[in-house]
């Protein structure tokens, strides 16, 4: 029986998941933590660069990326619809490889116009959901993980560079970039840089990130869906259960 994982993931650019297999982003450490930490075992990746998964996704749903193209509250419905075809078709590329895994990266920006502050963590719910049901849309593949960090990806590498205590308090940050008070604002800050994204990465070295401290429950999430899968991908007894590891169920049971 092996005892090595093997994932194909996707994201947004350089400073998350990655571009290349071969130069892999500063998240991967936290899937590297939970593979090798948490679950005990070996793992190995495959990274899809997001143009050619949106050209598969494209595809899954029947229709031109234009047609996406709305404003205000229809962008964002559009948008869920968008990511949903680009988790199918991640799926799909995953069970090209019997017993391959999927991971999914994606931030949840937005502006105020779009989501309110109110609105925030619904609309965080709402594009795990969208992960989900496009992973489920795969012939109801099964080793599917959203990595969707609330709001970005900075509130997570926040957690661990605040001081202790550690909090929650980076996931009710603005989502927009351009925020005064946004997470990369506030990275730029702390490592007194520039707030530029390659100079604020720059001076983060995942291998150095005790992901075990950073306590933020959209990170929590993706961490515990992420060992249920690498768990049930070994044929292991697992820490929690499969449906534990939704979203719907996080929401009914206060898990979020």
């Amino acid at each position: 029986m092996s005892s090595v994982v093997r994932f194909v993931v996707s994201g947004e650019g350089p400073t998350d998941v990655g571009v290349t297999t071969d130069a892999p982003g500063p998240l991967m450490s936290a899937v590297r933590y939970v593979a090798e930490t948490l679950v005990g075992t070996e793992w190995q990746f495959e990274i899809v660069h997001k143009g050619a998964l949106s050209t598969k996704s494209d595809k899954v749903l029947g229709k031109d990326k234009k047609s996406m193209r709305l404003r205000g509250a229809k962008k964002k419905i559009g948008f869920l619809v968008y990511l949903r075809g680009k988790a199918t078709a991640l799926a799909r590329l995953a069970m090209d490889d019997t017993g391959c895994g999927a991971i999914l990266f994606c931030d949840c920006d937005y502006t105020r116009h779009e989501v309110t502050p109110t609105m925030a963590k619904n609309y965080y719910q709402d594009v795990v959901r969208a992960i989900e049901t496009g992973f489920r849309e795969a012939n109801d593949f099964r080793l599917g993980v959203p990595m969707v960090p609330r709001p970005r990806s900075e509130s997570w590498f926040l957690c661990h560079y605040q001081k202790v205590p550690y909090s929650n308090t980076y996931e009710d940050l603005p989502a927009n970039d351009e925020a005064e008070r946004s997470g990369k604002h506030l990275l730029a800050k702390f490592f007194n840089c520039a707030v530029d994204e390659c100079e604020i990465y720059s001076h983060v070295n995942p291998e150095e990130v005790a992901w075990g401290r950073v306590n933020a429950p959209s990170f929590v999430f993706f961490v515990r869906r992420l060992q249920n899968v690498a768990e049930r991908m070994l044929h292991r007894s697992t820490t929690c259960l499969e449906h534990e590891t939704s979203m719907d169920f996080a929401e009914a049971h206060r898990l979020i």
